[in-house]
């Protein structure tokens, strides 16, 4: 039994090879995962992320902030606010993500997807959107986004998933999560050495947030890239709290969105640091 085990597990990683686009990240704990899925049934939790839609924006005395009050009735068809409009992936990349689901599915492994709407980016990326817009209307608009989100989501041959705030799928987790950004951030902050983070990806985030968000006051961009930094890490940590948990278990980011080192190092340094493997992630076509 142990045998053919093994055997369908290298034929499952032989498949997803082919189909990938990226080495696995940390192969050997997603083997573990794959072991637990065909001999506990214990579901693997793929999950990716969709960020909401937002722009930027001024105020009356000309302060410069992300704004998610938008349209998302032109959102979800697709009609751009600016040239860095981030359209939701459910509907951009839709296809791309139903063929995913229907290979997962021809794998025939346990499991369950999540989307993740990251409304952190409003909580600890740009708290100056919460004060100007009130915390009231930016979730009525994340709660919206999700609600259209799952609407899509709903159209994949998918038999277990969810759509869901980060903060509502690991609250009793946040202030934890809060301790670890908070001193993320404060060692970036104070251009002290990072552990287990190299600092060119901080350079490369940096650039990424220009071309990603559109800004170029140099000191917003910095302290957006440090907060950036700081959440992946923090959100790195909260995943390997769950991964025993019935909610979340072996959880394993199906990274489509950003599928680069830089992404898998600045998700993976507070993990190491705290003595834990690296989040497994595949990078599926």
């Amino acid at each position: 039994m142990k045998k053919e085990i093994e055997k369908k597990i290298e034929e499952i990683l032989k498949k997803i090879k082919e189909n990938s686009f990226m080495k696995i990240e940390n192969e050997e704990k997603f083997k573990k995962y794959l072991r637990d899925a065909l001999e506990k049934n214990i579901p693997i939790t793929f999950f990716n992320w969709e960020c909401p839609t937002r722009f930027l924006d001024k105020t009356s005395d000309g302060r410069i902030f992300v704004n998610y009050d938008l349209d998302l009735e032109k959102i979800f068809n697709l009609e751009k606010y600016d040239d860095f409009t981030e359209f939701p992936r459910c509907v951009d990349e839709f296809q791309r993500e139903k063929n995913i689901f229907e290979f997962l599915n021809s794998l025939k492994i346990p499991y369950r997807f999540v989307k993740l709407i990251a409304d952190t980016n409003a909580l600890y990326l740009n708290k100056e959107s919460l004060k100007i817009l009130g915390e009231e209307k930016v979730y009525q608009k994340f709660n919206e986004f999700k609600e259209r989100v799952f609407e899509q989501v709903k159209k994949y041959p998918l038999d277990n998933f969810s759509v869901e705030l980060f903060t509502e799928k690991f609250q009793d987790k946040m202030s934890f999560y809060n301790e670890v950004f908070q001193e993320n951030y404060k060692k970036l902050k104070n251009k002290e050495k990072i552990d287990l983070l190299d600092k060119k990806f901080v350079e490369l985030q940096k650039e990424r947030t220009r071309k990603h968000m559109g800004m170029d006051d140099e000191k917003m961009i910095e302290d957006f890239t440090y907060r950036t930094i700081a959440s992946y890490g923090a959100e790195g940590v909260i995943f390997s709290l769950f991964e025993k948990s019935n909610i979340f278990s072996n959880p394993v980011w199906l990274n489509i969105e950003e599928a680069n080192e830089r992404t898998k190092a600045i998700t993976n340094f507070s993990r190491l640091k705290n003595g834990e493997e690296k989040l497994p992630m595949v990078f599926l076509k």
